[in-house]
């Protein structure tokens, strides 16, 4: 078969035990094809299936292919068929062409489903092992937007696409003249080069300028930097205002509150107002009186704590544990008798304290050994505070400790790491029958964070570890 403008003969193409002949149809080719076969398990020792082979035609007379067949001694087969799970010879450019893809990933997560694999595996599973099956057939062709998407749904999401897409062919940008491709010019895509040509002397601006914003629940809007009323955001609308703000960066969702069901805004300054400031608040508020976030979208504040579980410097079991525990899903006593497990009264009992019933509550925060640890924790950095008996709120309460990012970013990994190593000596006190020992377990939760603090860069704790380990006051300072 010769192919391209140089006419460049392939007669084989060959993966490990896998080969393809490319023949023309003729009586003499097929002979020869059956001579060499033997000839190779003659020569190898290796004897050749000829059940499991093929014989395809390409604009062949059906009864020639099947003669041709039953003299190779093989099946029939016709385009598009499935070589190294790829399928050759259909279309690439359909979403119904793919669709082969989307059932191989789907069929791969109902097989994991009855295993017993810990949560934090599973996740392993999908990022590592179904993120890396359609790699291969992008080699091929481009995947239409429809299926990844459909993929991505399936995997959890992920950048992985965006990242392939532009390596293979090229990244749009801004140029001189509007939108240019930049990278492998050999590997233009027609499908870049039509967004390219749609593009010619566009400005800039024309994305931003075409966007309208839905504010939903409020949260994911800056009330002052984003666009979400009118045709420019409010800090260019009411410049003055803005500048006198004492709530720069807040989202919709924490310029006001619900009240009767009735949302009022709240906006708050640095100092007093003069008069003419006091007619353009007037002016801001009638802007945006008729407007509220969604009362009925508002997302509880643990499921958004859940959310941003997954993105915390921690390893993936301490991760686990902590979404486990805001979404009160983890296996404690109180949680194992709504799921109709029996259990005698001194077994639902906190094997730390034997005092109250144990609930998520109780033996994160309220138990009196849990206490001594939180309490030794906060000396240890130097800080006293109120701790709330909710373990969301104790959550935000502990972290905002923290006066930057680089320190929130530690306290939130420390949190985790408490949290954590609290369940795993719950686990080994009630099922190993090892004791609760405070002092023990405040030098493994040191220890932990500064091995967490090296492996992921957490912060810059400007100190050794034996300074670090006895006094670690002077990081909130």
């Amino acid at each position: 078969m010769e192919i391209g403008k140089d006419k460049i003969k392939v007669s084989h193409l060959q993966y490990a035990d896998d080969t393809i002949f490319l023949l023309e149809d003729s009586d003499g080719n097929i002979e020869a094809v059956k001579w060499l076969l033997k000839l190779f398990h003659f020569l190898s020792g290796l004897t050749v299936n000829f059940k499991k082979c093929s014989l395809i035609g390409i604009m062949v007379d059906g009864d020639k292919l099947t003669r041709m067949a039953a003299e190779l001694n093989c099946k029939v087969d016709c385009c598009p068929f499935s070589y190294l799970g790829q399928i050759i010879g259909g279309g690439n450019n359909k979403v119904a062409d793919w669709q082969f893809l989307e059932e191989k990933i789907k069929r791969r997560i109902e097989s994991w489903k009855n295993q017993k694999l810990a949560l934090e595996g599973r996740i392993t599973l999908v990022k590592a092992v179904l993120q890396a099956i359609p790699v291969f057939h992008l080699s091929f062709a481009l995947i239409p937007k429809t299926t990844v998407h459909s993929i991505n749904s399936l995997c959890g999401g992920g950048n992985l696409w965006a990242k392939i897409i532009r390596s293979v062919y090229g990244d749009v940008v801004w140029g001189s003249e509007g939108l240019e491709i930049r990278g492998n010019q050999r590997s233009k895509s027609s499908w870049w080069g039509k967004i390219v040509e749609g593009g010619r002397g566009v400005t800039t601006k024309w994305f931003e300028n075409n966007l309208v914003k839905s504010i939903g629940n409020g949260r994911e809007t800056l009330f002052w930097e984003h666009r979400w009323v009118g045709n420019q955001p409010l800090k260019i609308r009411f410049p003055r205002l803005y500048f006198i703000s004492s709530q720069k960066g807040n989202s919709i969702s924490d310029m006001g509150s619900w009240e009767d069901d009735v949302w009022a805004w709240n906006l708050k300054w640095n100092r007093e107002l003069f008069q003419r400031e006091s007619g353009r608040v007037n002016e801001l508020i009638s802007v945006i009186s008729s407007i509220s976030p969604h009362a009925g979208r508002i997302l509880e504040a643990n499921a958004m704590r859940s959310a941003k579980a997954w993105k915390i410097s921690a390893p993936q079991k301490a991760k686990v544990t902590m979404w486990r525990s805001f979404r009160n899903r983890l296996p404690t006593c109180d949680n194992l008798k709504k799921r109709r497990i029996p259990l005698e009264e001194a077994e639902s009992m906190c094997n730390a304290c034997c005092y109250r019933e144990e609930t998520v509550q109780h033996l994160f925060l309220l138990c009196p050994k849990t206490e001594m640890i939180w309490n030794g924790i906060q000396k240890w950095l130097g800080v006293h505070s109120v701790r709330p008996n909710n373990i969301e709120a104790h959550f935000d309460s502990f972290t905002n400790l923290g006066k930057g990012k680089q320190s929130r970013k530690f306290l939130e990994a420390l949190w985790v790491c408490i949290i954590w190593l609290v369940w795993k000596s719950r686990n080994e006190s009630r099922f190993g029958g090892k004791n609760w020992e405070v002092t023990k377990m405040m030098g493994e939760i040191k220890a932990r964070i500064w091995s967490w603090n090296k492996s992921f860069g957490l912060a810059d704790l400007g100190t050794d570890f034996v300074s670090w380990f006895s006094d670690f006051s002077h990081f909130l300072v």
